[in-house]
């Protein structure tokens, strides 16, 4: 676990202290799902957990997008944000280093452009959940095993979450009526068929990095009739992916001398 995965998904995806909540299931058993979530306690392998009296409930989170995967090297997106964020860094290192700048004043230097590709694909995204997903339902037995050991747990009751975010750039989309629809990952016929077959997870909670509502969406393994009028065709289905993305920033210069200085620890 290289993040906190439960700070990362309440800052990213709680608006104004508000968690936007759609249930395909129990309203009441959805909520207490993600309630749980929110007083559950960081971990590695699983990413979190919450015990009460009656269970041990597991939350592993995972990140899908569409970019190409390469074995060793991870996909194209999480490489292109590594080499963003680098490559801008140089570049406003080198635009300050030139400019004739107030070395006493903040100033703004210019605004910086690079743009780079995640490659992303219908292909690629069907395939990178079906190993994404297939790696960490592998993994549940261990999950457990290591929660067994940490808190000298004797029970065998646990109830398994997968948190399953989209993080493809600008998602994927699809054309209804001439009308832009987001492509969520639990309209995909392929997606609900793997959860299907996942029967040692229990809930399902979906965020799209996409969807500005930032919805979390939970689906109860077993419960999925209510899912039935969104499904799509996911081959044969016209999926629209934004290939090329811009990166812009503005480069401001702040002197030393301007920025706060925090207190020592005493």
């Amino acid at each position: 676990m290289s993040k906190n995965e439960k700070n990362y998904i309440l800052k990213n995806y709680i608006i104004n202290g508000q968690a936007n909540l759609q249930f395909f299931c129990s309203k009441t058993k959805g909520l207490s799902i993600f309630d749980k979530f929110c007083y559950s306690i960081a971990f590695n392998r699983p990413d979190m957990y919450f015990i009460n009296s009656k269970f041990c409930y597991i939350y592993e989170h995972f990140e899908i997008d569409a970019s190409l995967y390469v074995e060793g090297k991870g996909s194209s997106y999480k490489r292109n944000i590594f080499m963003v964020d680098k490559k801008l860094e140089k570049q406003a290192n080198e635009l300050i280093n030139t400019a004739p700048i107030d070395k006493n004043e903040i100033s703004s230097q210019g605004t910086l452009s690079l743009t780079t590709s995640q490659e992303a694909s219908k292909t690629n995204l069907k395939e990178n959940f079906i190993r994404i997903f297939d790696s960490h339902y592998e993994n549940i037995k261990e999950y457990k095993e290591n929660l067994k050991k940490h808190l000298s747990l004797k029970t065998s009751n646990f109830k398994t979450i997968f948190i399953i975010e989209q993080t493809t750039e600008f998602g994927g989309f699809l054309l209804k009526n001439g009308k832009q629809i987001n492509l969520e990952l639990f309209y995909c016929d392929f997606v609900i068929e793997k959860l299907k077959s996942a029967i040692n997870v229990d809930y399902f909670i979906f965020i799209n990095k996409s969807d500005s509502d930032k919805y979390f969406t939970i689906i109860k393994n077993g419960d999925f009739k209510k899912l039935d009028d969104y499904i799509l065709n996911y081959d044969k289905e016209k999926i629209y992916f934004i290939n090329n993305v811009t990166t812009l920033t503005t480069t401001i210069f702040i002197p030393k001398s301007k920025l706060k200085k925090s207190k020592p620890n005493t």
